[in-house]
């Protein structure tokens, strides 16, 4: 059965019952839930009265005296914040519904952890248990679910924030109170803003809106709580968000509304977010402990500026053929080779650390990483385990592990041959390696190369051996 109607928006609360909503979205209809239609009330009321305490706070320090006036004035640019928030919250579904069917199973693990922690209540909100979720056509959720699954996600990131009250209190924080507020009102009254009795909770606010609404809350599943690694990931995304100036990027994307097919437009996002992801993880996997603060964007900035430069010099068919796409589906040439270039630049963190630690330029490692790659058919290994499904938290980890180790081995070994200035790999290994570690290595990659589907402990083996390889050397 379909229904007549296939939109639905809530202007009231509780238009729809939860189960009422979740059947029409099971039946092809497209809804959201109350809290979501009509967020931009109560986010309204909560910039309103964010304003009135610091106004009244303002007005008893006497720096203002008309301070009713001020807040008119305000009217316009607060509409503005709110429905800038309603757009991104209301994106974040649509993006959630094209992540979910790729993954259902990470939701499903969200779900469980927000549960365990108390943030979601199945009862109260009508939210299916997992194995009701399994039964159905591939384990998908509803976009109301989804909107509830958000919501809890970000009380959940929002109260780990809050509870990291140094964190939060260092300068490099300082932005995300700053931009809560009318860019009118914080030209005038910025230094004053940190004197905000919330001011603690407004930044752990936009942090964990910002974050859940652009990578959705499968964020909660990148680490492991218990050793706090989701703030490493959270200090990371925020570091390499900056860096990759990935605002402006959106804000690009967002103006291509109405002019190309919204599918174009969450393709490119969803990309976009891929590379974070995966610069999230190299962060945390290699202990980067990157923060928000200037020196360190300023510094990966000028590395990324160096890589590009490296990139554009030696232009891959893939690269090229990147550009054109994005162009096909009706992004802008600037758009379209900025997203290219992202695109290609999952191995940027990795290569500005050898940059770093060898003194050597792009041109360099690129070419020797490359080598290494080529000679040992890490290339094949690697983009084989990144085929492999993610079916739960374990093999993800296993996964995230093996990829990571693979890295450093690669590294390792590059460096060795920078130091001792081989002609290239295959010399290299020739001369140093354990020949019969190195025959071992070989004999398991032919054998894996012939496994489909992919064994993943087979993989554990092999890359393990690739480390006899190069750690005895």
């Amino acid at each position: 059965m379909r229904f007549k109607s296939l939109v639905v928006g809530e202007g009231a609360n509780l238009g729809f019952t939860q189960k009422a909503r979740v059947e029409y979205a099971l039946h092809g209809g497209r809804i959201n839930t109350d809290a979501v239609d009509n967020s931009a009330g109560v986010d309204t009321s909560d910039h309103e009265v964010n304003l009135k305490i610091l106004l009244a706070k303002l007005h008893k320090a006497q720096l203002i005296e008309d301070y009713q006036s001020l807040f008119i004035k305000l009217t316009d640019a607060v509409c503005h914040a709110v429905l800038v928030d309603n757009y991104a919250q209301s994106l974040c579904l649509s993006l959630e519904q094209r992540r979910n069917a790729d993954n259902p199973a990470l939701f499903i693990q969200v779900a469980e952890r927000l549960e365990a922690a108390g943030y979601l209540d199945r009862a109260v909100e009508s939210f299916p248990l997992t194995d009701e979720i399994q039964a159905r056509p591939g384990q998908t959720l509803t976009r109301p679910e989804l909107a509830v699954l958000m919501s809890a996600a970000k009380m959940y990131l929002t109260q780990q924030l809050e509870s990291k009250t140094d964190k939060l209190a260092k300068p490099c924080y300082e932005h995300y109170l700053q931009v809560y507020f009318p860019a009118e009102f914080r030209e005038q009254f910025g230094a004053h803003l940190s004197g905000h009795p919330l001011a603690h909770e407004i930044k752990a606010t936009v942090i964990s809106n910002a974050l859940i609404n652009q990578c959705g809350c499968g964020f909660l599943s990148l680490g492991d709580n218990g050793n706090g690694q989701l703030m490493a990931y959270v200090d990371a995304y925020l570091t390499f968000d900056k860096i990759l100036q990935a605002e402006a990027l959106r804000d690009a994307i967002y103006c291509l509304d109405n002019s190309i097919p919204a599918e174009h437009q969450y393709r490119l996002l969803l990309e976009l977010e891929q590379t974070l992801s995966e610069f999230c993880h190299w962060s945390v996997a290699h202990k980067a402990g990157l923060h928000p603060d200037c020196e360190t964007i300023n510094t990966y900035r000028r590395l990324l500026d160096d890589y590009r430069g490296y990139l554009e010099q030696h232009a891959s068919d893939a690269l090229v053929a990147k550009i054109q796409h994005y162009q096909a589906e009706g992004a802008p040439k600037s758009l379209a080779e900025s997203l290219a270039l992202i695109s290609q630049c999952a191995d940027f963190p990795f290569m500005a650390l050898l940059v770093n630690e060898t003194g050597q330029d792009f041109v360099r490692i690129g070419l020797t990483v490359h080598d290494v790659r080529k000679t040992l058919n890490i290339e094949d290994i690697t983009r084989q385990l990144a085929q492999t499904p993610l079916r739960d938290y374990w093999v993800r980890a296993v996964c995230t592990t093996l990829q990571a180790d693979i890295e450093r081995y690669t590294a390792l070994l590059a460096k060795q041959i920078l130091y001792h200035e081989a002609d290239n790999c295959a010399g290299y290994l020739q001369r140093h390696a354990d020949q019969a570690a190195l025959k071992r290595y070989r004999k398991i990659y032919l054998e894996n190369s012939k496994t489909n589907p992919v064994n993943l402990l087979a993989y554990v083996v092999l890359v393990r051996a690739l480390g006899d390889v190069v750690v005895i050397m």
